[in-house]
């Protein structure tokens, strides 16, 4: 191939783009826009891997259905200790209600 003109990064940026969309081998593609093969094989890969990369994922928070407690702590007569954290106020309740009732 006759030797080309000097491109900017930008320019081939859009040759990848075009080629990307042309649904063509790298071969046929190369051929049709008259450039270096080794050379857009090179700028290809150069511009793959130095993609920007978003630098925040997109998150969804929970929201608890519950309202929750902090630590919660039980200090039994028996001297057996129940400790939890993030407990829901219903489960505590039950539990103090089983505990209460076992005698």
């Amino acid at each position: 191939m006759a030797k080309g003109r000097h491109r900017t990064r930008a320019e081939w940026q859009r040759l990848v783009e075009l080629f990307e969309a042309s649904g063509q081998t790298p071969g046929e593609f190369v051929a049709a826009h008259r450039i270096s093969e080794a050379t857009f094989r090179w700028w290809r890969s150069r511009l793959r891997d130095h993609a920007e990369k978003p630098m925040f994922l997109p998150v969804d928070v929970a929201v608890p259905s519950t309202p929750r407690m902090g630590r919660f702590e039980a200090r039994l007569p028996s001297g057996v200790v129940l400790a939890f954290d993030d407990v829901d106020p219903a489960v505590l309740r039950e539990l103090i209600a089983v505990l209460g009732s076992a005698r």
